[in-house]
């Protein structure tokens, strides 16, 4: 019974870090400074949330962020470079780098294969 009330206390604290992430995604996020608006410590906002979702705070800003550009790649014609900026990569190696691990597939390639811009895919 005690945990129940440990979760149900600890769920607002996941939802408002859900809720700033998905707000936020495409700006710098400082965990540190998310846990101090929280009034919790650093460690302690990483261990509810990852005992709560079954990941890191780092792994789920990147799931994010990898399925916003994912969107992005099929439903714009924006530059891979521009998409990269738009969900919060300063550096595009890293973003590269990074959807490619998480997809398998460079953000050219995911957007060959999934694009609905059908005129680009007869050229």
């Amino acid at each position: 019974p005690q945990k129940n009330n440990a979760d149900s206390y600890y769920q607002k604290y996941i939802s408002s870090i859900q809720e700033y992430i998905q707000s936020n995604y495409s700006k710098s996020i400082k965990i540190s400074e998310l846990a101090t608006q929280l009034g919790l410590s650093r460690s302690h906002l990483y261990r509810i949330f990852k005992a709560d979702k079954g990941i890191s705070i780092e792994d789920y800003l990147i799931d994010v962020r990898i399925n916003a550009a994912r969107s992005l790649l099929t439903d714009t014609q924006f530059s891979c470079i521009s998409i990269a900026s738009l969900v919060g990569y300063s550096h595009y190696t890293t973003f590269f780098r990074i959807f490619k691990q998480r997809t398998g597939l460079t953000p050219q390639q995911y957007r060959a294969k999934n694009t609905k811009f059908t005129d680009k895919l007869d050229s």
